[in-house]
């Protein structure tokens, strides 16, 4: 039988996740507001207005900057606040619908990040967009829902010989499921029943 172990958005590509007690979905839908922001990087062009997929190599992430594993991020969808913190202090916040609380967002990650950026980030809306790293395919994957499942993991770890952090691969449902027959390497997954 499965489980469902931990269900997360990532409000802010990028940035960290946040918990959810419970999500309602809908057919054909991603969370709801998933990734609904993202950090472009300075040299990326994104128009706002008409929101077109790009590659997740025009934004910072973590696959590229580590540095943001240090932040912990929380977005107050009600009031458009982003609240970014480091070892439980904050660093900054600010209403990111707004050029001031962007500007306060964007010049903090400039500065904890550092030169690796190439430049002052800044904060993109997807505008019905959804910045997930598979969207670049279709507008049907744009809308994806990533899993995880905690037996690929440690069947990983057990092939590597050391431990992998499932948060590690920013899945939107960490699954487990004691019965799965999984080869991490392989395109197929059985089940055994």
């Amino acid at each position: 039988m499965a489980t469902l172990e931990r269900i997360s958005r990532f409000p802010v590509k990028g940035l960290s996740p946040e918990t959810l007690e419970e999500v309602k979905l809908v057919a054909g839908r991603g969370i709801p507001l998933d990734r609904e922001y993202a950090l472009a990087l300075a040299e990326t062009q994104f128009d706002e207005a008409n929101p077109r997929p790009l590659p997740k190599t025009k934004f910072a992430v973590l696959a590229r900057f580590a540095r943001l594993a240090a932040l912990h991020s929380k977005l107050d969808f009600a009031t458009s606040t982003l609240t970014l913190y480091s070892k439980g202090s904050l660093v900054a916040s600010g209403d990111i619908e707004t050029v001031a609380g962007r500007d306060a967002i964007e010049r903090t990650l400039d500065d904890f990040v550092g030169l690796e950026l190439g430049g002052r980030p800044r904060i993109v809306k997807g505008n019905g967009h959804r910045f997930t790293d598979v969207s670049v395919h279709s507008p049907m994957l744009m809308e994806a829902i990533s899993i995880i499942n905690l037996a690929t993991v440690r069947a990983l770890e057990k092939k590597i010989g050391q431990q992998v952090d499932p948060r590690r691969f920013r899945g939107n449902l960490l699954v487990c499921h004691s019965a799965c027959n999984i080869d991490p390497l392989s395109r197929g997954i059985g089940v055994q029943n």
